[in-house]
């Protein structure tokens, strides 16, 4: 029997963030998702969401909670500048390196959109997990 692999993903409402969550679901892995608004993440099978923010490294320590990976997807939301001087995408990894020496974990993936729209986009996701 093989064991169910457990995914903790940052990010998950973003626009990246968006597909990783749905490639992951569908490729058989339990997410435990991190959401400042975790209404914005339907209840789902497979689909744990805890509310925090990346800046928070209690909350990311709690979510890699037996994590076997992470991803994050994690940035700055639409044209929040004060969030892109926060340097976001650093914070949250910082904070995500700790947590995962913590708890063992070795694949950490960074994934971006870089929030930039494109109107020939085909906006869509592929992990070979």
């Amino acid at each position: 029997m093989s064991k169910t692999r457990t995914l903790a993903l940052l990010g998950a409402t973003g626009l990246a963030g968006r597909h990783v969550l749905e490639a992951a679901l569908r490729k058989g892995w339990q997410v435990r998702a991190l959401a400042r608004k975790p209404q914005n993440l339907p209840a789902r099978d497979g689909l744990t969401v805890l509310e925090g923010d990346v800046a928070d490294p209690e909350k990311i320590k709690l979510l890699l909670t037996e994590c076997d990976a992470v991803i994050s997807a994690a940035g700055p939301t639409g044209l929040n500048k004060k969030a892109a001087a926060a340097m976001v995408s650093s914070t949250a990894t910082r904070n995500v390196l700790a947590a995962m020496k913590h708890h063992g974990i070795q694949r950490y993936v960074v994934v971006s959109g870089a929030s930039v729209l494109m109107p020939t986009d085909r906006r869509r996701n592929f992990l070979g997990f």
